[in-house]
Order: structure tokens, then C-alpha cells, then sequence
């Protein structure tokens, strides 16, 4: 880029966002320049030095998709630069506060959803005439919290990240606070289904953009550490449900946890004052873009749909994962079904999350000292834990449905955690954020799906068996196309590379 004593002269890229400047600018000028204001999370980009600055020859091979970016790609994306609010300035105790914030954030509100089905039970004897209801509430809950991926992207992009957050979190304070009145279970199924799930989705999906455009290129450190804080609370919610459930009830934990949540809020607060601390840093040395500069995020990007192999792990994925959840949602009540006590599920249950985490921390080593495929490996895993959900359900005793939960939160650790590589191997770096939410959505969508079938089926039969069974056969159907999908793509790679050497 060409820089004179007057200013700018030539076309130009910040941030892949094309622009021109036709006139010069005096130095003069450029301090009284407004910061630049990124519509899709109403928050500035890094300094000017951190700025990437192109000229128009060098990015002659600019795409489409290139230009239009969207928030996830912000935050996730490989570049060589990603925006930032702190620049590459050293880390204050500010900085540590704001992760720590964050962190609270989703540890209440993905842990809650999480350890919900722990709850389910005491609703279960409360309204035992409602059990389809009960049993769809938390897997619309945790539906939506994905599902809701396009609709909070929108709000992010219109009111930012601080502002998300903070209706979030009053969004499941009031939701839990209502609940406390209820005495139906379709007021329970909107109030602590639908309205505590999109609350989930406001405060999950809004706190790893905004991590990741504060903390720039050191973003993945802090990224994995926040996502450490839903299998946290997935770990320490169930004991502290059942003890609130044994002293006050259910109401009375609901409106404990509505205390909770609405903690939320003054983080979101601050949150709100570290953005606007490292806005005021800043300010001097940032560049705006031209008024009439007019560039859409893409949140939709439908030609990912022209690649057959994410179709297919689309279909093996949704199902898979849906089933995952519903595993993870009707748990607690499958283990009192059977005889066990509240205090006995609540363990089995966080025990199952604690032996989910390192699997996928070692898995994700090994896939980078080897460079593995993961789609294998995703088939085989999946494959496993629906062997294992027959399984345990032929087991008594609460020993051996123990080691079946460990067993199962080992395998279930490594495709929840690990999934989006396979989508990164399928669709490449360009897509992969537009093919992201697309799997976030469908995924929300079959796991609410699968949750009203679950529901349906468990009170219709009375067995939790059935819907199991049926969720399980549906997952080795869909991962067994997956594979043989898999394995015609490669022949049909072999026989192109022999072609080639035969003409060699």
C-alpha cells in the first residue's frame, strides 16, 4: 500500500472489506476520523498498525466470499489477523476479568441447560399426567439454544454483543422466575423451553464471538478455555440441583437459580465497560471506511448444499448428535425409572460429563501430530455409542449402568466436541463458517424433533427403551451412508491419481 505525505491514494483492503479512497486525506484529519464501527458485532476493529492493508493488485484474486465474511468467521477464522479490540498490547488484569465474566456466563447458563433433565424428575412427579410435555423441555431448550444460531446472529449485528448478552441473561432470569408460578406443563414448556432457550443461544453463541473479536490473535487460547465452562457446569448443576430440589423443591430451586442468572446481567454490564475501555485506547488510531462502502454478512450461503459429502455427513451429524442430546436430556429419568434415587442420577450424570472432556483434548493432539482424517474416526465413535445405548439398557444394578455412562461419556465427548472437523475437512476454510450455521441449525431443529418423538414415544409405551432403540438404529443407518459415501469418494480419488500416473 502506498502511502504518501498527504495520505491515501489507492484502492485498498481492510479486513477483505474492499474500499476506495479517491481523495487525499491530511494527517491532520485522520486523528479526528471516527472509529470504525463493525456492524455485525458494534465494535471496532484492531489499531491502525494492526489494520491489513492491501492494495488492489496484490488481492486481484478477491472473491465473493472473501469479502463477505460473517460473525462466526470473525471470530473462528485462520487469518493472519483478526480483528481485535486490545491490539497486540500486553494483557491487563482488565483483560483476565473480562474472560473470567465470560466464562461465568456460559458456566451458568449452558451448565443449567445441560443438568436441566436433573429437574425434569421432580416436574415428573408433579405433573405425571403431563409426561410427554416434561420430557420434550429440555430438549427443546437445548434445540433451541443452536437452532436460534441465525436469529441471535442478527441481533448481535443489529444491538452488539454486550447488549445480547445482557437480554440474555434477563431473558432466563424472567424465564425462571415465571416458571416458579406455574401450574401446567405447556406454561412450563414455553417458559422454560422456548424462553430459557433462547436465552441459552443469546449468552453461548454471543460470548465466543465477543471473546474472540476482544482478544484478536490470542483469541484461541482464551476460546478454549470458555469452552471448559458449559462441561464445568454440566458437572458441579446436578449436585447442587438435587441439594436445592431436597431442601426447597422445585420451585424453590428455580427461583434460586433465577438469583443465579441474574448475575448475568452485570456481567454483561461489564463486558459492555471493557469494550468501551478499549474502544477509548483506540480511538485515535483507527480508519473508517467510506460512508458509501455498503458490505452484507453472509449468514446463509446455500452452495455448501452442492457439496454431496457435507450432505451426507450433514444427515449422520444431525442424527448422531441429536441423539447425543436426547441421551444426555431423558438420562436422569431413565436412571429413576429404573429404581435409582435422585442424589444416584444426579451422579451418574456428572460423572458421564467428567469423562467427556479428555477425550476430546487428547483426541484433538493426536489429530494434530498425526493429520488424521476425523471422519473415520467420527463414524466409528458414533457407531460405538449406539452399541452402547443398547447395552445399557439391558444392564441392572447401579454399578454396572455406572461404567456404561462412563463408558458412553468417553465416546460422546469426542463427536460433540470435535465434529466441526470433518465440516472444516469437507467444506475448506472459505465456507466453513457459513457451513457452521447451517449444522448448528439443523442440528437445534432434529434434536427439538427428536425430542417431541422421544416424549411422545416414552409416554405412549411407557419405555424408555423404544425411543432408545429407534434413535440408535436411526444414528448406524445414517454414520453406515456416511461411510459408504466416504469409501466411494476415495476409490473414485484412487482411480483419478492412476489415470494420471498411466499417462505419465
Amino acid at each position: 500500500m502506498a502511502i504518501g505525505d498527504n495520505g491515501v491514494n489507492e484502492p485498498c483492503n481492510i479486513f477483505i472489506v474492499q474500499c476506495q479512497a479517491n481523495s487525499t486525506i491530511d494527517k491532520s484529519v485522520l486523528e479526528k476520523i471516527p472509529e470504525l464501527h463493525a456492524n455485525y458485532i458494534n465494535v471496532p476493529p484492531p489499531s491502525y498498525d494492526e489494520t491489513i492493508l492491501e492494495t488492489s493488485s496484490q488481492r486481484a484474486s478477491l472473491t465473493e466470499d472473501d469479502i463477505f465474511e460473517t460473525t462466526a468467521e470473525v471470530a473462528y477464522g485462520n487469518r493472519s489477523s483478526r480483528p481485535s479490540l486490545i491490539g497486540e498490547r500486553p494483557l491487563q488484569i482488565r483483560d483476565y476479568l473480562f474472560i473470567s465474566a465470560a466464562y461465568f456466563c456460559s458456566f451458568c447458563n449452558v451448565g443449567f441447560m445441560n443438568a436441566f433433565s436433573i429437574l425434569g424428575i421432580e416436574l415428573l412427579k408433579t405433573f405425571s399426567n403431563s409426561k410427554a410435555i416434561i420430557l420434550i423441555i429440555p430438549a427443546i431448550g437445548i434445540g433451541l439454544s443452536s437452532a436460534a444460531g441465525l436469529l441471535i446472529g442478527l441481533l448481535i449485528n443489529k444491538f452488539g454483543c454486550s447488549a445480547v448478552i445482557i437480554g440474555g441473561g434477563v431473558l432466563q432470569s424472567l424465564a425462571l422466575l415465571i416458571s416458579v408460578f406455574g401450574n401446567h406443563a405447556i406454561f412450563l414448556l414455553f417458559t422454560m423451553g422456548v424462553l430459557l432457550g433462547i436465552g441459552c443461544c443469546c449468552i453461548y453463541v454471543t460470548n465466543a464471538v465477543f471473546v474472540g473479536i476482544y482478544f484478536g490473535n490470542r483469541a484461541p487460547v482464551f476460546l478454549s478455555i470458555l469452552a471448559t465452562a458449559g462441561p464445568t457446569g454440566a458437572i458441579v448443576f446436578p449436585f447442587l440441583i438435587t441439594f436445592c430440589v431436597d431442601l426447597y423443591g422445585w420451585r424453590g430451586t428455580l427461583l434460586i437459580f433465577s438469583g443465579i442468572f441474574f448475575n448475568v446481567i452485570p456481567c454483561g454490564i461489564f463486558l459492555w465497560f471493557c469494550q468501551k475501555k478499549a474502544e477509548n485506547m483506540t480511538r485515535k488510531n483507527i480508519v473508517q471506511l467510506p460512508e458509501n462502502v455498503n458490505t452484507p454478512k453472509k449468514l446463509f450461503d446455500a452452495s455448501v448444499f452442492k457439496n454431496l459429502l457435507f450432505n451426507v455427513f450433514l444427515f449422520a451429524m444431525s442424527t448422531t448428535m441429536g441423539f447425543m442430546n436426547i441421551f444426555i436430556t431423558i438420562l436422569p429419568s431413565f436412571l429413576f425409572s429404573k429404581g435409582f434415587s435422585l442424589s444416584m442420577s444426579a451422579q451418574a450424570y456428572s460423572i458421564m460429563f467428567i469423562t467427556s472432556v479428555p477425550p476430546k483434548l487428547i483426541m484433538g493432539i493426536i489429530l494434530k501430530l498425526t493429520g488424521w482424517n476425523f471422519e473415520y474416526i467420527f463414524i466409528v465413535i458414533s457407531l460405538g455409542f449406539a452399541i452402547m445405548s443398547y447395552i445399557i439398557t439391558l444392564v441392572t444394578g447401579f454399578t454396572p449402568l455406572l461404567a456404561c455412562c462412563i463408558m458412553m461419556g468417553l465416546l460422546m465427548g469426542i463427536p460433540i466436541g470435535l465434529y466441526s472437523l470433518v465440516i472444516l475437512e469437507l467444506i475448506g476454510r472459505q465456507k466453513y463458517s457459513s457451513a457452521m450455521g447451517i449444522s448448528e441449525t439443523i442440528n437445534g431443529i432434529v434434536i427439538i424433533c427428536q425430542g417431541l418423538i422421544s416424549g411422545v414415544l416414552i409416554s405412549t409405551y411407557d419405555s424408555y427403551e423404544f425411543p432408545l432403540y429407534t434413535f440408535a438404529s436411526v444414528s448406524i443407518f445414517t454414520n453406515l451412508i456416511m461411510a459408504a459415501s466416504l469409501g466411494r469418494e476415495h476409490i473414485k480419488k484412487m482411480q483419478f491419481n492412476l489415470k494420471l500416473f498411466s499417462k505419465k
